[in-house]
């Protein structure tokens, strides 16, 4: 465990590395998905389509059809993701600004606990002061006692609201180990940090991880 004052950025760098690799199986999942479903491929016929349907489903709440519903996610938006204008673009959008906050450096800043607690009014992992602004995501000690997994969900978590005005709003915010994380609307969970973060790991891991700052995940 690091003993820096502030967050460590050898961590950061460990953790930025992690996100990208998580981050490099986006892309090819969106487009082997939106090819399966426009071919009308079967489960045996693309063996991933059934893990990314779940993770649309899980973390944007976007379903392919009425039947895919389940009182499980009660706010599931139907689409088709080879016409698809009002999600899918917003999703890519917002990942293609992801790998470009990760590549910029002058939105990684390290600061004191101290620091924080004046600033912040309160000693976060890392934060963000003004969603969609462009301000820099500030490490703080409390990052170094977390696991690497979860820092590196941090990581994509704060880098959208580098970006994102909508991302710290009441009803988008929510944590993915929230109770109400299943029923967030569509709208909302486009614009939702955490959404970015768990899709990610499970298009990468295949297994929905929620590696955030939930119960029992700082080690990880």
């Amino acid at each position: 465990m690091s003993a820096t004052p502030t967050g460590d950025p050898k961590l950061v760098e460990r953790a930025k590395a992690r996100a990208h690799q998580w981050l490099a199986a986006v892309d090819p999942s969106i487009q082997g998905f939106t090819f399966s479903v426009s071919h009308h491929l079967t489960y045996s016929e693309a063996p991933n389509l059934k893990l990314i349907e779940e993770a649309f489903r899980n973390h944007f709440k976007l379903i392919l059809d009425s039947s895919k519903a389940t009182t499980d996610y009660p706010n599931a938006t139907v689409f088709d993701p080879k016409t698809d204008t009002q999600f899918l673009p917003v999703i890519k959008g917002n990942f293609a600004k992801l790998k470009k906050t990760l590549a910029d450096t002058s939105k990684f800043t390290f600061v004191t606990a101290a620091f924080a607690l004046d600033e912040a009014k309160g000693l976060f992992a890392a934060y963000v002061m003004g969603a969609g602004l462009g301000n820099p995501i500030r490490f703080t000690p409390d990052f170094n006692t977390c696991g690497p997994n979860c820092q590196a969900a941090i990581v994509l978590h704060e880098s959208v609201h580098v970006f994102d005005s909508r991302s710290n709003d009441g009803p988008v915010h929510i944590s993915e180990f929230d109770a109400t994380y299943n029923s967030q609307t569509t709208d909302n969970a486009i614009h939702n940090p955490s959404a970015y973060s768990a899709f990610a790991q499970q298009v990468s891991l295949h297994r929905d991880t929620r590696f955030g700052q939930g119960p029992g995940k700082r080690g990880i």
